[in-house]
Order: structure tokens, then C-alpha cells, then sequence
């Protein structure tokens, strides 16, 4: 039962609470400023062939969307022949992200994709919101929600603890 009550009260809420989550973030924003290497932030675009991803690239030239509409915005005229990713790397990180965005020599793509181009890219030096240090502050607004929930307990309920039982406890362990 506290299992189901924390999962429905800290950790379902941490996922599903994207205002709560950015809200926590910006309340905290220097916590998550400690990047030690500008990262590009944007979408990569994999398509089967050159001149799919040339139509892709044109399509979004003249249809502009939000990096995270990019995916519907192309599925539904270019099916199985592009794939779309959001991406946050560093330099190092990533060796298709080394040469899009940080000017490395490119590589060959491997398996089905054979073109790939970056839409909407910039390189950053801090986070610009939660998502791009998404892991991080979902684990701290987790913990931020548990001790707000273990707060409103301790005030609305009276602790009471039984010193018989406590040490019928101790005296049986030692």
C-alpha cells in the first residue's frame, strides 16, 4: 500500500507534472548550470536517401515547426524513409552530432540511413529548461515531492510510538 501511495503521490507525479517539473527547474536553475562543455541542442533528421532527406530538409524550409512536432510533421509524407531524433551532446558524446554541429569529419551512417542533416540546432553552455537535463531534475523533484509529502503527513497525523513495543524490539535484538 505505501508503495502504491508513493508511486501515485511522487514518482507517477514527476513524470506526468511537466509544469510542476519546470517550475521546479527554474526555482533551481543554478543547481543544474555546472556544465563543464557546451552541448548542441536540436533534431538530427536520418533519411534512406540523399534525396529524401533534401526533400525533408526543403519541406521543413518552407513548413516550419517545433523540434518536438518534426516527427509528425514528416511521418506522414515520408513514412519509414526518415527518422527523427531530439538531441543534447556534447562534443565527444556523439560522433554523427561531432561532425553536424562541431565541425569533426563525418562518418558513414550505418545501416538503412544514409543522409542526415540537423534542424533547428544551436549550441548551448547551460541548460535552457528542464528537458535538457530531464534525468536530473525528475529525480530531484522527485525528492523535493517525498519531502513535501512527508511534510503535509507529519503536520496533518500525531506521531504516537508505543515504548512498550519499542523495547519488547530493542531487547529482542540484542
Amino acid at each position: 500500500m505505501l508503495f502504491d501511495i508513493s508511486e501515485q503521490k511522487v514518482w507517477d507525479r514527476a513524470k506526468t507534472d511537466t509544469e510542476g517539473l519546470n517550475r521546479y527547474f527554474n526555482e533551481n536553475r543554478s543547481r543544474y548550470a555546472t556544465w563543464t562543455k557546451p552541448r548542441f541542442k536540436g533534431v538530427v533528421v536520418f533519411a534512406t536517401t540523399d534525396s529524401v532527406a533534401d526533400a525533408a530538409k526543403a519541406y521543413l524550409e518552407q513548413n516550419p515547426v517545433a523540434p518536438r512536432e518534426v516527427a509528425e510533421a514528416l511521418k506522414p509524407i515520408f513514412g519509414r524513409n526518415v527518422k527523427v531524433e531530439r538531441v543534447i551532446a556534447a562534443k565527444g558524446d556523439n560522433a554523427i552530432i561531432d561532425a553536424l554541429a562541431f565541425g569533426a569529419p563525418a562518418k558513414p551512417l550505418e545501416g538503412r540511413w544514409v543522409s542526415c542533416f540537423t534542424y533547428q540546432g544551436q549550441i548551448i553552455d547551460q541548460p535552457q529548461e528542464a528537458d535538457d537535463v530531464k534525468s536530473r531534475v525528475t529525480a530531484d523533484y522527485q525528492n523535493y515531492l517525498e519531502q513535501q509529502w512527508i511534510e503535509e503527513l507529519r503536520r496533518d497525523h500525531k506521531i504516537k510510538v508505543n515504548s512498550k513495543i519499542l523495547n519488547q524490539l530493542r531487547n529482542a535484538q540484542k
